[in-house]
């Protein structure tokens, strides 16, 4: 498995900080949505809103341990199914990762 270094992780709270124009420390599927625009992709709100939920269940929006999972997912094409580098729980700030 990949290891995100410090250097890494600081570039992701920088960009995570940047969509969280309201410093409430979660991204809605709308502040999500204009990430996703500006990198070309046209996934409408719901479709991010599902991401978020599925990621983030608490229902507030994707705090910055869900937004450095959902960055560094990856298809399992062993089995061809949904693999994650990292680790989705509900924890309210960071998980074992210490995306902090």
């Amino acid at each position: 498995m990949e290891t995100t270094n410090q250097a890494n992780i600081s570039q992701i709270k920088y960009v995570f900080n940047v969509l969280d124009v309201t410093g409430r420390g979660y991204l809605t599927a709308k502040e999500l949505s204009f990430m996703m625009r500006a990198f070309g992709y046209d996934n409408s709100v719901e479709e991010i809103q599902s991401l978020i939920d599925a990621l983030s269940p608490g229902g507030l929006g994707m705090n910055f341990g869900n937004f450095c999972t959902a960055l560094l997912w990856k298809p399992n094409t062993a089995e061809n199914e949904i693999g994650y580098a990292g680790k989705s729980d509900t924890k309210d700030d960071h998980d074992e990762h210490n995306f902090s």
